[in-house]
């Protein structure tokens, strides 16, 4: 189904691993078929191998769970999700790349895994919320997780 992404990600130097099924309990709005997943795609630097944190357990690529009630953006994927493969897929100390922040998700699940965050979006109201989430994610840590170094904004134009 997106064998013209994974191709199109092996061209440009990443190499599709596996795809991981979001399954978010409740089938949209519409008639006949109604989408209840989404698909996610799993690649790596090609010849650099797939990271998985060593101390977690093979997991099945179902992940159940509703989309957020209140949502802030469009596209926004539940923090337990974004948690869940950022906790699968890296260990405390690293860094995770959010080429289209959006609200922040990624970078919230980043601080509360004691990862580093960096996020990247365009649009200046989104950016402004991102910032906020983020704020107060490191406002109420998690007790067990040492927090990363705090977040620097730098500007790239």
């Amino acid at each position: 189904m997106f064998g013209w992404l994974a191709e199109r990600m092996d061209q440009k130097g990443l190499q599709f691993f596996h795809s991981i099924i979001w399954d978010k309990r409740n089938p949209g709005l519409g008639q006949r078929y109604r989408r209840q997943h989404e698909m996610l795609m799993v690649a790596h630097l090609a010849g650099k191998g797939i990271r998985w944190n060593p101390d977690k357990p093979p997991t099945p690529n179902i992940y159940s769970e509703m989309p957020p009630r209140e949502r802030m953006h469009p596209n926004e994927k539940p923090l337990g999700l974004m948690m869940h493969i950022i906790d699968h897929h890296s260990v405390t100390g690293d860094t995770i790349l959010d080429p289209f922040m959006g609200s922040g998700t990624t970078l919230v699940a980043c601080a509360k895994l004691g990862r580093k965050g960096i996020g990247i979006e365009l649009d200046p109201d989104y950016f402004e919320i991102a910032v906020k989430r983020v704020r107060d994610a490191y406002a109420q840590p998690d007790l067990f997780i040492a927090p990363p170094e705090k977040p620097v904004q730098e500007v790239l134009i």
